[in-house]
């Protein structure tokens, strides 16, 4: 009877090893999948952007007759009749495809500028890139916002994708 306890004790070590052997291979594989930043380390003054995500999604507004003119946070003045966008992190120059997602049609700006001001909202849109969307007269739409291209980097800036496809 002992043997057999010992037995049964040895198989459930056993077990317990190969279950938490699949768990840590399991793990492993996940974190081989999950894509990490590979970059020198910054230089004094440097700023270094990380590209997070390729794609986000949410929701689009936009902005134009109001504030056309006016100075964008790049430097530039605001053109409703252009197609830039305006994102929180996003690096001036970063060149996006927004998607409409209610109808499918698609346009590449360039981000400007910075907003939205409210959380809920992942991009801003000039006028025309809103017309071109379709969502001119609804105000907002759902979207998928792509990165296509980063600007090219300058003296003081790095930019770095933590994504390598």
């Amino acid at each position: 009877m002992d043997k057999i306890r010992r037995l049964g004790a040895e198989v459930t070590m056993v077990m317990n090893g190969l279950l938490k052997l699949s768990l840590i291979g399991a793990i492993l594989s996940i974190l081989a999948a999950v894509p990490q930043a590979v970059c020198a380390p910054p230089r004094p003054n440097q700023t270094v952007y990380v590209l997070q995500r390729r794609v986000q999604y949410g929701i689009a507004s936009w902005y134009g007759t109001t504030e056309q003119g006016r100075l964008m946070a790049s430097g530039e003045r605001f053109d409703e009749n252009a197609l830039i966008g305006a994102h929180r992190s996003l690096p001036f120059g970063t060149q996006v495809t927004v998607t409409n997602l209610r109808n499918g049609r698609s346009v590449t700006v360039r981000i400007k500028d910075r907003g939205p001001a409210l959380t809920s909202r992942v991009i801003d849109l000039s006028r025309a890139a809103a017309m071109r969307l379709g969502f001119l007269n609804r105000g907002l739409t759902p979207v998928r916002v792509t990165v296509v291209s980063l600007p090219p980097a300058k003296q003081n800036h790095s930019l770095v994708s933590a994504e390598q496809n």
